[in-house]
């Protein structure tokens, strides 16, 4: 009863005192009882992802050769906010291909899609 007040604009202090008083008072409310479905929210499905489910990946470069490395690969996972880097020789999809395998498949399992800004390292076959 509050609640179709309050979506009429109207309000007072005591308005949910006053709304509880006239529904124990009131001979009818109290035989129907229970809530009707109208207010009710529908329910809707939670979608279950794991924690390295979802993963973007980007390559940086190239830089000043530090040690030979002139490029940086980003893999960050969307979920937890992860984040994985490496500096690398060359931009190949190989390389990245490596990175892949050893950094994050071995040690936090296959990801179910990794999204990229789609340049040719990341769209070769070999990827």
């Amino acid at each position: 009863m509050a609640t179709k007040v309050l979506s009429c604009g109207f309000y007072w202090p005591t308005l949910y005192k006053d709304a509880s008083n006239l529904v124990k008072r009131c001979d009818e409310c109290r035989r129907t009882g229970g809530n009707s479905n109208n207010n009710v929210i529908p329910l809707t499905t939670i979608l279950k992802i794991d924690i390295f489910d979802v993963c973007g990946i980007d390559s940086m470069g190239p830089f000043v050769s530090s040690c030979g490395n002139t490029y940086i690969l980003v893999d960050v996972a969307y979920v937890s906010k992860w984040i994985e880097v490496v500096d690398l020789t060359n931009n190949e999809a190989r390389s990245v291909v490596a990175f892949l395998k050893k950094n994050i498949f071995t040690r936090f399992s296959t990801t179910r899609s990794i999204s990229s800004d789609g340049r040719l390292d990341f769209s070769e076959q070999v990827f």
